[in-house]
């Protein structure tokens, strides 16, 4: 009788915060329909476009991005 192989267990995600935004529901579709026909999802989307803010110097001044 063959012994069972045990299945290596997949590897923890990563830690992540969850963040919630509020967007007008035809803005919401939109969004979630070009992710899909792009292959991607919106978290992966708003990260990277996270990453591009982040990379930028800050700007002075207190104008809160307007």
């Amino acid at each position: 009788m063959a012994a069972k192989r045990k299945t290596p267990e997949p590897p923890e995600p990563p830690e992540r915060s969850r963040l919630t935004i509020y967007l007008p529901p035809e803005k919401h579709r939109a969004l979630h329909l070009r992710v899909v026909a792009e292959g991607t999802k919106i978290t992966r989307l708003v990260e990277e476009l996270i990453d591009e803010y982040l990379a930028r110097p800050a700007r002075k001044g207190g104008q809160h991005g307007r």
